[in-house]
């Protein structure tokens, strides 16, 4: 019966081999597919409009949007997450715009650095001593 209804779906030969259900195998390609998607169509619209004006972190930077901000300098500013995945939470954010790390040019290896050294400082602040992500 399954081998049947297996081999009148064209091209669903797959899930019998292997035993895997044609469903995960659909989820898993749509996700594979998604984000291929998503990435290929930032970029051509990067190409296409350029600067898309002005961000979420632009606004936070220049205070039209409310954030719980916990450091700022000139070069960097830091602020709780809104919506946290942990405990603790937050983002340093370059206050020069780099809406990639690709993009990031070879004379901003100082700012980046930077933006490193805030993250280590703020999570030994929040007593992060157990170890935190990137």
């Amino acid at each position: 019966m399954f081998l049947r209804s297996v081999t009148q779906r064209r091209g669903f030969w797959l899930p019998f081999v292997f035993n895997i259900p044609r469903r995960a195998i659909t989820v898993q390609n749509l996700l594979l597919s998604s984000h291929n998607d998503e990435v290929h169509l930032a970029e051509e619209a990067s190409k296409k409009y350029g600067n898309p004006g002005p961000t979420i972190f632009s606004k936070i930077i220049d205070k039209t949007i409310p954030a719980d901000i916990i450091y700022e300098d000139n070069q960097c500013l830091a602020f709780r997450d809104i919506s946290p995945q942990a405990p603790v939470h937050f983002l340093v954010i370059p206050k020069t715009p780099i809406p990639r790390i690709s993009e990031a040019h070879d004379d901003e290896s100082q700012l980046l650095g930077h933006l490193l050294v805030v993250a280590k400082n703020l999570a030994k602040k929040e007593r992060l001593s157990e170890g935190y992500r990137l």
